[in-house]
């Protein structure tokens, strides 16, 4: 996309190379498995049983113990229980029709029974600062959707360039006077461009 005036052009592309938002500080923990796509946070789990076991020993501090009258569906509810009272978690769903596209919600298309289905979750301890499960339930979904964007290439690059002219040899040319990436919303550009220049967002076209 772009957009000039008279003193200004300036072009937004996707950016090709964005750092993933998991590299970041984030509140959740993303657990994930697909045999195609390294997703989520590193993690040496190989199934949802053995995140719980692990977690289970970290809130709990002990070996999960399974009693002698329990089968082991009984045996695994229970221990999910347990963990379940430190933690807020929810499953991350993944849709793959065309590219890939993230959320914790069950709804369409992630409830499609031929290109979606649940590759994993993102889970955070509960809060003992204040921050009710709610709060912490709507970072969670924040980040995942974060994530999302980065799954569909939904990241913003720009360019600002400036007309130059010389007065010497009477041509006119361009002149690259900033540029950055890694944008997830257009609107936070803005704070990146001279005053005169601001205008130019509300302009670009393909």
């Amino acid at each position: 996309m772009k957009a000039e005036n008279n003193k200004y052009i300036l072009t937004v592309e996707q950016d090709e190379d964005p750092e993933s938002p998991r590299e970041w500080d984030n509140l959740g923990i993303m657990i994930c498995w697909h045999r195609n796509y390294e997703l989520g946070d590193k993690h040496s789990y190989k199934d949802t049983d053995e995140m719980y076991g692990e977690l289970y020993r970290q809130f709990i501090g002990k070996e999960p113990e399974q009693f002698d009258h329990e089968t082991d569906e009984d045996f695994g509810k229970r221990i999910t229980e347990e963990v379940d009272k430190h933690i807020v978690i929810l499953p991350l769903m993944l849709y793959d029709h065309s590219g890939i596209t993230m959320s914790t919600s069950r709804g369409y298309p992630f409830n499609d029974r031929w290109d979606a289905g649940q590759v994993g979750w993102i889970y955070a301890p509960k809060s003992t600062l204040g921050r009710t499960d709610e709060q912490t339930e709507e970072i969670l979904v924040s980040e995942v959707d974060t994530y999302d964007k980065y799954l569909r290439g939904d990241i913003m690059w720009f360019s600002l360039d400036t007309k130059m002219y010389c007065p010497t040899c009477k041509h006119k040319f361009v002149e690259q006077i900033d540029s950055c990436g890694g944008f997830y919303d257009i609107k936070d550009i803005v704070d990146y461009l001279p005053e005169d220049a601001k205008e130019l967002l509300d302009k670009l076209e393909d």
